[in-house]
């Protein structure tokens, strides 16, 4: 960065009600220290609500007087489409800096709030910075310029805090009682709906009795219950945990002493788990499934992932010889007039093939340092470097898909008839959805 540059970091003290927000905010801001170094003015701007009105103007006039060429956004809890209405009363009929403005998964619940700011927009240059490719495609088309005015940068994760130690995979596996010889399946984050744990137990179940290894299944998390953006609500359902509790008792009682609840972790159990385990397994279809902390993570401690080729998952998937190949194994998933569809022979025959070819404490040590050269707060530093080098443009507006999208939000509901074809959920989501079927893998006995 040229010395001249005068960037405004703006980032918030307040953590974000979701924990791999926060943590992805905490990764940002150290990725951002390292990359501007000392040439950088920034804000601690602790946000208490959407009518802190007075808080955000006090942030608007920091950034006016601090008179930044760039101004970059990190985290989802400064509202920015209201900071924007405080910066261009201040900033009147001057030009606004250069907008920099990472995109989180949520930016779809936001379009009208966004849709608001759109002429204050036009009147700078912008560009968006999101954490996967797909996303960027989603994002691509709400914008008039499309992909031009947008890049990519993983969420970065702390390669020293999550690295492999088979010194630790031996004692953590010692503290579990893990037998000789058996394999741990692993899922971490949120337990609700769109997850689809309960999909992932009856597969599990499956498993058991299609391999001879012994294999376990641990649930790391914390139960929600409704989702609203489907008009599904706990008063429909019931909780989200009565579902799980029914759904293990219509288990057999040898499949049910194998899944074990662990609740919601700190990071220092979280690591000692992925160490624990086999294979980190996923099968959400969650509507903004923009990246991946919790796969992200556990890949950066050498433990391969089966993913869903939904969203952001599909990022961590690399054709080639390396260890990267043999980290992530991808699901493959179909939009139908019934709603979206996981593959079942994909997830077998991937499952199969990773519980009967465990990587070994070299190989997962190899695929850790390979994971830290992509998603480390080194390497996102360095992907910064080159996007920050790139020439910027005038912002031209939301396209009609954004109008579109912001009229469904307002009735209160975006999806209301599901994840279904023909609809406007199809409209924005099939930039979630691979383009190919996935290739195809055979497990060797």
């Amino acid at each position: 960065m040229q010395s001249q540059s005068k960037p405004f970091l703006v980032f918030s003290q307040k953590t974000s009600d979701w924990k791999s927000a926060s943590i992805i905010a905490q990764n940002l801001y150290q990725t951002y220290l390292l990359h501007l170094k000392q040439n950088y003015s920034f804000s601690q701007f602790s946000h208490e609500g959407g009518e802190n009105l007075l808080g955000l103007f006090m942030l608007a006039m920091q950034i006016h007087q601090a008179d930044p060429d760039r101004i970059i956004f990190t985290d989802d809890v400064v509202p920015i489409p209201k900071l924007l209405v405080a910066l261009d009363q201040l900033y009147g009929k001057k030009p606004l800096p250069d907008l920099y403005l990472h995109i989180y998964g949520n930016f779809t619940l936001h379009t009208s709030s966004w849709l608001k700011v759109e002429k204050i927009l036009e009147r700078a240059r912008v560009h968006f910075i999101c954490a996967s490719n797909r996303q960027s495609k989603l994002l691509a088309n709400f914008l008039n310029q499309g992909i031009k005015a947008i890049s990519v940068c993983p969420f970065p994760v702390d390669s020293n805090f999550y690295s492999f130690s088979p010194e630790l995979r031996l004692e953590s596996r010692k503290k579990l009682r893990i037998q000789e010889g058996e394999v741990v399946l692993i899922y971490t984050g949120r337990l609700c709906t769109q997850k689809n744990i309960l999909r992932l137990i009856k597969e599990f179940s499956d498993l058991t009795q299609i391999t001879d290894c012994k294999i376990r299944l641990l649930l790391v998390g914390k139960f929600e219950d409704g989702e609203r953006m489907f008009r599904i609500s706990e008063s429909q359902l019931g909780t989200y945990y009565d579902q799980y509790i029914k759904a293990l008792k219509n288990l057999p009682e040898n499949v049910r002493e194998k899944i074990h609840f662990l609740g919601p972790q700190e990071a220092q159990k979280l690591k000692e788990l992925y160490h624990a385990a086999d294979i980190f397994i996923s099968l959400s279809l969650y509507h903004d499934e923009d990246y991946g902390m919790a796969p992200a993570e556990a890949l950066c401690c050498g433990l391969p992932v089966l993913l869903t080729d939904w969203g952001g998952f599909s990022g961590f998937y690399f054709e080639s010889d390396s260890e990267l190949s043999r980290s992530c194994h991808l699901i493959h998933v179909q939009l139908k007039q019934s709603g979206l569809t996981i593959s079942r022979e994909d997830l077998q025959r991937s499952a199969l093939m990773l519980i009967h070819q465990r990587m070994s404490d070299p190989q997962r040590a190899r695929a850790s340092i390979e994971h830290h050269r992509r998603i480390s707060i080194q390497a996102s530093s360095e992907t910064l470097a080159k996007i920050y080098s790139q020439p910027l443009f005038r912002f031209r507006g939301f396209s009609n898909l954004m109008s579109q999208h912001s009229r469904q939000i307002k009735r209160g509901f975006s999806y209301p008839g599901g994840p279904r074809r023909g609809t406007i959920y199809e409209k924005v989501y099939r930039a979630y959805l691979p383009l190919i079927a996935p290739r195809r893998t055979t497990p060797q006995q």
